[in-house]
């Protein structure tokens, strides 16, 4: 639902991507059965729509996305670094096709505290390389 809504793009969609993204963090932070299995899914998209043009619809996914990580258990965070630096490339490509030269800025990571919900996925992932 939400990874067809993040190709998109365009302020027609920007409420459906806004409502998308927060009900996905509202199930993340509310659901009591184990719903991790669609977390790598959803960590991507969410990244990706870091550099949506609705800037609430990148709050919401910005908020969403600290709801998703914090329901993975600790164990599983360091398999998704790859995840993470993927979704980053593909956001920073979407920008980059943006603009014509000058610096690239995911202006999903330029909010304040912009990677407060990925912080966890990294030091997961220190702590089981120096274990």
């Amino acid at each position: 639902m939400l990874c067809e809504l993040s190709k998109g793009v365009g302020d027609s969609q920007a409420s459906i991507r806004r409502s998308s993204a927060y009900l996905i963090g509202y199930l993340f932070k509310n659901c009591d059965i184990y719903i991790g299995d669609v977390a790598p899914n959803m960590i991507s998209t969410l990244i990706i729509l870091f550099s949506d043009p609705d800037s609430d619809t990148m709050v919401v996914a910005w908020q969403a996305l600290s709801s998703v990580v914090s329901s993975v258990p600790k164990e599983v965070l360091p398999t998704y670094i790859k995840l993470v630096r993927d979704a980053a490339s593909t956001s920073r490509d979407k920008e980059r096709r943006k603009k014509k030269g000058g610096p690239v800025l995911i202006p999903g990571f330029c909010l304040p505290k912009a990677l407060q919900p990925l912080l966890p996925i990294f030091l997961q992932a220190l702590d089981s390389y120096y274990r």
